[in-house]
């Protein structure tokens, strides 16, 4: 069911992002598109860079010399908002751009940790398979990329083990760890990719749609991906957050105007204006 928003004062929702110099310009595109749906919503950046910073958003300096914190930075992070009383706390990578409304996911409060899958069809056949037995990559394996934290325990555990002899073992460091909290831990998980027939929820939000931008046309204001006849997707798909992800900071990595068709590029600047 869906619930109502309380005012934000009472709800103690934020949203954060972690950036160095190298991801400052992506955060800023990040930021716009998120106040452009969510001018209400607390939302602070973590950083260490240095220059002209983003405006409309907290911005806190990063006080660790763990060389690691880029890679325990979901747990990190939401840990000190979590003492400050903060009661949802949703995790972004700086090199996202929002789509649409997150709603669902901010009106949502029945689960610890909520998050999104980390497969698409492209980076498979490029890269081939993440390898992390027993899950299944495509529907079980998830994306630390977009996280939604509503138990401060489950941080903690998250945290404590990213700080364990164990961290430096798994390949993608706090992902890996955040996959075993949530399919072998005592917490309650909800994968925000997933179909819910009850209130007939399609939407995706963040890797699925990575690779997918050309085909993506606009009905109304949102930004859909129709079904097509290979099943990817089986139906009509509002898209909500583009993340690109992976690799190193360059010019077109968050270049949107590359990778969509023109009436996207058309919203999408309307979204960062």
């Amino acid at each position: 069911m869906w619930r109502i928003l309380l005012p934000n004062h009472m709800k103690k929702t934020v949203a954060f992002s972690a950036c160095d110099q190298n991801n400052l310009k992506y955060a800023k595109l990040l930021i716009k598109s998120f106040r452009y749906f969510h001018p209400k919503i607390d939302f602070v950046l973590f950083t260490n860079a240095k220059g002209d910073l983003p405006t409309g958003v907290e911005i806190r300096p990063i006080e660790t010399d763990d060389d690691k914190i880029w890679y325990r930075q979901k747990p990190y992070f939401a840990d000190i908002l979590f003492k400050e009383g903060y009661e949802a706390v949703l995790g972004l990578d700086s090199d996202m751009l929002i789509l649409g409304s997150l709603d669902y996911i901010f009106n949502h409060d029945e689960y610890d940790i909520g998050t999104v899958l980390n497969f698409n069809p492209l980076d498979f056949r490029t890269y081939g398979e993440i390898t992390f037995k027993p899950l299944h990559m495509a529907t079980e394996y998830q994306n630390a990329g977009l996280v939604m934290m509503r138990n401060h325990k489950l941080v903690k555990h998250w945290l404590k083990l990213c700080y364990s002899p164990f961290f430096q073992r798994f390949p993608y460091f706090e992902q890996d760890i955040m996959n075993i909290i949530i399919w072998f831990g005592e917490y309650t998980h909800k994968c925000f990719d997933d179909f819910d027939a009850l209130e007939s929820y399609a939407a995706w939000h963040g890797l699925l749609a990575t690779h997918s931008g050309l085909k993506m046309i606009m009905r109304d204001k949102d930004v859909i991906l129709p079904k097509s006849e290979d099943g990817y997707p089986s139906q009509d798909v509002k898209v909500k957050v583009w993340h690109p992800a992976g690799g190193q900071a360059n010019e077109d990595k968050l270049n949107f105007r590359l990778a969509f068709s023109e009436e996207v590029i058309e919203r999408i600047n309307e979204i960062l204006k």
